[in-house]
């Protein structure tokens, strides 16, 4: 319950809004806002992402986690699922339930919480984690929009193997895996998905920036 409170506090355009937190019955609940839309994970199920809206949808959810980051809320499961998609195109981060708290003491220390696919090198090796945690997920996101698979993802992967990959093997350059995409993203990507957190990006604000002014780093990139 004190938890999902401190999820509460994040009032942001792109957070679900929690309206009350409670008990009642010996059951806890949270309310929050209705959201009509679907998931990323459902849109990505659908069919291609265009690269305007990938950007676009990345950029929103690096805008909500950089306002988390304010209250040292981490995420902790940045995944397609997890993001809700209205109509025109509006991206709300949702499901704080695994959300680490540093005033918390029920968060167990060096438990492995998230979807494997997007955990970070450090949730892997059961380290400490921060907001930089949440930016690698969402660079992982961000990699399966424009690439329809995340980067370190195999065919009869074991958990074990995947989580082997995250922590030492770098993602393939995501314009040899879509050659569509600008090379921009080669940086961006790079930044977000680097396995030591002090060499990405360290505030979710700057990885939003960059989204937003690709196309002027994609001209520096063909200057060079």
């Amino acid at each position: 319950l004190r938890e999902a409170k401190s999820a509460g506090r994040l009032n942001h355009p792109n957070v679900v809004t929690v309206y009350d937190v409670g008990e009642a019955g010996g059951i806890a609940y949270i309310a929050m806002e209705y959201l009509e839309g679907k998931s990323l994970r459902q849109q990505l199920d659908s069919g291609p992402q265009p690269l305007r809206a990938s950007v676009n949808i990345a950029a929103q959810i690096a805008d909500a986690l950089d306002y988390a980051q304010r209250y040292g809320i981490v995420h902790r499961d940045i995944k397609p699922a997890n993001i809700m998609l209205s109509a025109d195109g509006h991206a709300k981060l949702t499901d704080f339930g695994v959300a680490y708290m540093p005033s918390s003491s029920m968060t167990q220390t060096g438990a492995v919480l998230g979807s494997p696919k997007y955990l970070s090198p450090e949730q892997c090796l059961g380290l400490p984690v921060d907001g930089r945690a949440d930016i690698f997920a969402l660079g992982v996101v961000l990699y399966e929009m424009l690439a329809r698979k995340t980067p370190f993802e195999g065919p009869d992967i074991t958990v074990f193997n995947l989580m082997q990959r995250i922590c030492t093997e770098p993602a393939p350059r995501i314009t040899q895996v879509n050659r569509e995409v600008p090379a921009a993203f080669d940086y961006i990507l790079s930044r977000a998905l680097a396995k030591r957190p002090e060499e990405r990006y360290q505030r979710a604000s700057e990885f939003a920036s960059d989204l937003r002014n690709y196309q002027q780093l994609t001209q520096s990139a063909t200057d060079q």
